[in-house]
């Protein structure tokens, strides 16, 4: 007890020996005629003590006296903490986390860094069976992160003056070994290590749905992956005390992308393509404080619920981080399933990392398709240049990626132009076509496909291409078209701007011809 006084501070020591004189008078006065401390009374201060801990603001000093001399030690250990979680509020709220855990309660204390968690194992009328757990928050500047240091005592303490019992050997022995069987079994429960990890699962399967502002989520990942190696996590989870697993594997586009796909891949496109186009892919922007992570939304694979994380890599440009978070809830992850479709059976664990990375790959392939997609509409519309090298594959590639609508069907005047047979109009089709490329509002790309020609008509103004098929033909007037249609964006839904093209460019065709005629007067 030297070293406990001695620990207090000089202020608090007259207030110390009032509340410990307080309540061994206390107990010497209800218990023995005579004031005397012997270990009767000592059973009692612990048993008195520890039943009112949870309805009184108990004294600290009191608490690690009584835990010191009237408890057995059973356990002493450090551990350390995340090095991402450098904030004292990270610490306190992991102690939350424990204490809701194993249903206890913490006794509070003036020093910050310094907590007792209390939980009551067996509880009668004659018998207190709790244990004390001691927590000592320090930071390590060389190890640049939290230690915990934690002893645990078992309060084994009795009233008899209440309800005096004679136990008989073998009822004694038997009640020992109940007590026993509970101390053992919450000591399971105490390992800090596996909480460590099942803290930092917690957290990061709430960021997957609800972003956290404060928290750094690429860090926590990737401090929790290099901390706990995935045989570690296979150990925690074959003991029972794992609610989570956390697995990593690195992906390289070029390995699953075509080779015109990855012509356009850029990992900071990606990203920002994920931020704009977030409910197309199902994905929610997770990062918080730190790098850009992407969650893929909750998967339920081999009958377990798992969360899958994408990051860029560390170190290589193009490269990404895929964290796969499974939610074993104490389930064993080692054990081997029959796969559908396969001769062998596989380990759960490899089972949910497999479907994961597919998972991945196709998000990738499906946003890198429609990043090519967008590069072909701009570099053959908007940013058109006539230095490009063009080629009727990248045309027959962006055909495939878009929306088609007959012309025909929602502009009249147009079936009455191309239609004409008798060509009295004698419209000089070629050079309509060539002044499309001359006006500002247009540009005209053609295409001649053996007896084919193919004219693809740009409008700036409303970001549309008709595309136009004729026969090849020595007549520059008397032309027959086979096909006349517009080609909109994936994401193009208003048909009034198609109603608008359309117009804009019958309208365009008619005034050349009304000039044309005019001139010809």
């Amino acid at each position: 007890t030297r070293s406990i006084v001695q620990s207090v501070p000089a202020a608090s020591l007259l207030k110390f020996y009032r509340d410990l004189t307080a309540i061994l008078k206390e107990a010497s006065e209800s218990h023995l005629a005579e004031p005397m401390l012997s270990q009767s009374i000592l059973q009692y201060v612990t048993h008195a003590y520890f039943a009112s801990v949870k309805e009184r603001q108990s004294p600290l000093m009191l608490t690690r006296l009584i835990s010191t001399c009237c408890g057995s030690p059973i356990c002493c250990r450090s551990i350390f903490h995340l090095h991402c979680d450098k904030e004292l509020s990270s610490m306190k709220s992991f102690l939350h986390f424990v204490t809701a855990r194993w249903k206890a309660s913490d006794i509070q204390s003036p020093y910050p860094h310094f907590v007792y968690l209390h939980k009551d194992l067996l509880v009668s009328q004659r018998r207190r069976v709790s244990i004390m757990v001691e927590i000592l928050m320090t930071w390590n500047g060389f190890a640049e992160c939290y230690i915990f240091h934690y002893k645990a005592w078992l309060m084994n303490s009795s009233d008899n003056s209440k309800n005096p019992m004679q136990l008989t050997r073998a009822h004694a022995e038997q009640e020992a070994a109940a007590i026993d069987a509970i101390a053992l079994n919450f000591v399971g429960q105490l390992a800090l290590d596996s909480q460590v990890l099942n803290f930092a699962g917690s957290r990061l399967a709430r960021a997957a749905t609800k972003q956290d502002k404060k928290l750094n989520t690429l860090a926590l990942l990737r401090c929790t992956f290099q901390r706990f190696s995935e045989q570690v996590q296979l150990d925690y989870c074959l003991e029972g005390s794992a609610d989570y697993m956390l697995q990593r594997r690195f992906l390289a586009p070029s390995s699953i992308l075509s080779k015109e796909l990855i012509e356009n891949y850029d990992r900071t496109k990606l990203f920002e393509h994920f931020s704009s186009a977030r409910e197309s892919y199902k994905l929610n922007d997770c990062s918080g404080a730190g790098e850009k992570v992407f969650a893929c939304g909750l998967l339920k694979i081999a009958g377990l619920s798992c969360q899958v994380f994408v990051a860029a890599h560390e170190t290589i440009d193009s490269a990404l981080e895929v964290f796969t978070l499974c939610m074993t809830k104490g389930e064993r992850v080692d054990t081997y399933v029959a796969v559908e479709g396969s001769l062998f059976a596989e380990r759960i664990c490899d089972v949910v990392l497999e479907y994961s990375m597919i998972a991945v790959e196709k998000v990738i392939t499906a946003a890198a398709s429609k990043m090519r997609n967008v590069h072909l509409w701009k570099r053959l519309g908007s940013e058109f240049a006539t230095t490009f090298p063009l080629s009727e594959v990248l045309m027959d590639e962006l055909r495939q990626c878009c929306h088609h609508i007959d012309m025909m069907d929602i502009e009249p005047r147009l079936q009455a132009l191309l239609t004409e047979e008798t060509n009295e109009l004698q419209i000089p089709w070629d050079e309509i076509f060539k002044s499309f490329d001359r006006s500002p509002l247009f540009h005209c790309i053609r295409f001649d496909r053996g007896e084919e020609i193919n004219w693809v008509v740009y409008s700036r103004e409303y970001d549309i291409f008709i595309d136009i098929v004729s026969e090849q033909s020595s007549s520059m007037t008397q032309k027959h078209f086979r096909r006349v249609r517009l080609l909109l964006k994936d994401n193009f839904g208003e048909q009034n701007i198609a109603k608008n093209a359309s117009d804009q460019f019958v309208s365009f065709i008619l005034n050349w011809v009304w000039d044309d005629c005019w001139l010809g007067l």
